[in-house]
């Protein structure tokens, strides 16, 4: 090769690198027919709420070009008030998610078939109407927590085709806190707190920073009762095996055995009837609460709890001197005996604390109180072949993936002479069992409403044109569920017409004549809050026995702490599908602290999910 050859061939080579670095022009393209609201370059807002766990925030999503690219808290909405978890932030990665499905599917010899939707909602409406004409009884329903008008039109459906109404499913559906509340209360349900006005907040576990009840609303009265006032700072104390991300904001972190929470709490409802506490209570209380708290003095409650005696003192002077003290019960997945024990003493200890119970509100009770206990669950699938069901309806939910191996979910659901329909989104661990998937809309593509709690009602708009073909549940509902004259044309005429009709328990129908006595629309941001007269007592009715001593004849330590198997940090959203991406943040002091030391925890799941795939990198940020 000679010098002009070889000037040549790097001269080649260098330009054909050179155009390959350029990058590929770029043109703007107008919309031919764009919408009125639509402004090129300038963001629209749309008020919605937020539908990723049952505590109901309000949101607003960021809308660009027909695309949402963010959400945020919406500052007008009394649950959250600006504030957004990173589970509402991440619902943007369910609608954009590039596994979720384009078509409805249909299981042929064991593969999936895809097929267009009308052809899948007629499967449907024919398997219902002849599952109906077999005989009462023959279709049933599993959903998620929804919204009363969407909860109306299931049990409306269900009823035409002479069935019960759905049974509500939630991952941890917190049955200790609810079975401790009717006890000792007389209230079958899930109770808000005013933590913001305690001076003295304790916690046995509760884990209201990350998934309990309604995190976001905690987390802000929990900033606000936390802060400096007057030169003062309100006291905080968590008692748990497990530093948890609560128990790190803790101002004493109080280690225990695993167990032993029941323990504590009994020794304090024995320390404060030493004290003289609760002499407002009914006499019958007081006899129950010394007979039970007898075997639980402070020696006994240290040796088997483990913690320190300083630790212990301190916590029992400042609960007495406190003026507005509130105590929380266990974590989000404390359902053993254990969980209930803690609870039911949780809830003594309010009622000689506070005997007026003024910083428990037992109207404004949160919507998860709707789930299903875990043995009605369980009876449910295990009926499933000896109540002769034709259809099966399952609404957003993965109990095959929340549900123990053992408990019979997935051979139950693989029943041949048993439909069963998906209304999921993606191919999940429950979807994969199913005989028919069919894709429907996603919130934020949807009308519709939701209360979190009984006072408030969120709407739900559309912030962005839908992805696919999909129609909404309601449409798919109505469709299947009557075969001459449906009540509503589509579900947003069921939604509208008189604003909001409650779902009435007593005849399963919608009732037109309960109307709010007030409602307030913010028309800035779209969205609307009713302010329901309610039927509820302002303070619970105590029944004349709390509970029976029984429920504490176990309340103690394990006695070999170093067998025990447990579960660490089982948050609620791995039980979710659409929260396929978003992980809790890893807690390293958990792991690292004394207590957990010789223990063998079981994973709550062995398939580890990618917080961010890389062919989701960039996708719409």
């Amino acid at each position: 090769m000679n010098r002009r050859t070889f000037l040549k061939i790097a001269g080649i080579g260098s330009v054909s690198f050179a155009f390959g670095c350029n990058p590929p022009p770029k043109n703007l393209f107008s919309l031919v027919k764009a919408p009125d609201d639509l402004v090129v370059g300038d963001a629209t807002w749309y008020a919605s709420t937020c539908r990723e766990c049952p505590a109901g925030c309000g949101i607003l999503a960021k809308n660009r070009e027909g695309r949402v690219v963010k959400i945020e808290g919406n500052p007008f909405h009394p649950i959250n008030r600006g504030r957004l978890c990173m589970r509402g932030q991440a619902a943007l990665q369910g609608i954009y998610n590039p596994d979720r499905l384009q078509t409805p599917l249909l299981k042929e010899n064991g593969r999936w078939r895809p097929l267009s939707f009308s052809q899948a909602e007629t499967i449907v409406k024919t398997k219902a109407q002849e599952a109906a004409g077999k005989g009462p009884g023959r279709v049933h329903m599993l959903t998620e927590t929804v919204g009363d008008s969407m909860m109306g039109l299931f049990a409306a459906v269900l009823q035409n085709l002479q069935s019960l109404p759905p049974l509500v499913f939630e991952p941890f559906a917190y049955e200790a806190l609810k079975t401790a509340n009717e006890k000792i209360f007389g209230v079958d349900g899930l109770v808000s707190y005013h933590m913001e006005r305690a001076d003295v907040l304790l916690s046995f576990g509760a884990d209201f920073l990350e998934t309990w009840l309604s995190p976001v609303e905690y987390a802000r009265k929990f900033k606000a009762m936390h802060a400096h006032h007057n030169g003062r700072k309100n006291l905080f104390f968590h008692v748990s095996p497990v530093e948890s991300l609560t128990g790190a904001n803790a101002d004493h972190w109080l280690a225990c055995r695993p167990g032993s929470e029941s323990v504590i709490a009994l020794g304090l409802v024995r320390q404060a009837l030493d004290i003289g506490k609760g002499r407002e209570l009914p006499r019958s209380y007081h006899e129950f609460m010394n007979r039970v708290t007898a075997p639980y003095t402070q020696n006994e409650v240290l040796q088997r709890s483990g913690i320190s005696l300083e630790l212990y003192e301190k916590l029992i002077i400042q609960l007495v001197e406190a003026r507005r003290p509130l105590v929380l019960g266990t974590g989000t997945g404390a359902s053993d005996l254990n969980g209930l024990q803690t609870n039911l003493a949780v809830n003594l200890l309010n009622l000689l604390l506070d005997p007026q119970l003024e910083l428990l509100d037992f109207n404004n009770r949160h919507r998860v109180e709707l789930a299903a206990k875990r043995s009605e669950i369980l009876d449910f699938f295990q009926n499933l072949g000896k109540n002769d069901v034709n259809l099966l309806l399952l609404n957003n939910v993965n109990p095959v993936f929340a549900l123990p191996p053992d408990g019979g979910v997935k051979e139950a659901l693989s029943q041949s002479k048993v439909f069963v329909v998906s209304f999921s989104n993606f191919l999940d661990e429950t979807a994969d069992t199913a005989d028919l998937i069919l894709p429907v809309r996603m919130p934020l593509e949807s009308w519709d409403e939701y209360s979190g709690k009984p006072p408030i009602v969120s709407s739900l708009q559309p912030a962005m044109g839908k992805l696919t073909n999909a129609s909404h549940l309601g449409d798919v509902l109505l469709h299947a569920g009557f075969e001459n004259d449906p009540p509503a044309k589509n579900y947003k005429d069921w939604l509208m017409p008189t604003g909001y009709r409650p779902f009435n328990k007593a005849d399963n129908s919608r009732s037109s004549s309960k109307k709010p006595n007030r409602a307030r629309s913010l028309n800035r941001r779209n969205w609307l809050m009713f302010w329901k007269k309610s039927t509820r007592p302002p303070k619970p009715i105590l029944p004349l026995r709390p509970c029976r001593r029984s429920d504490f004849s176990t309340a103690a330590a394990p006695t070999n702490p170093g067998s025990v198997k447990f579960p660490i940090h089982s948050h609620a959203l791995r039980g979710r599908r659409r929260s396929l991406f978003i992980r809790t943040p890893p807690d390293n002091r958990a792991w690292s602290s004394r207590t957990s030391s010789g223990f063998n925890p079981i994973p709550v799941c062995s398939k580890p999910r990618c917080m961010y795939p890389k062919r989701y990198h960039g996708l719409y940020w």
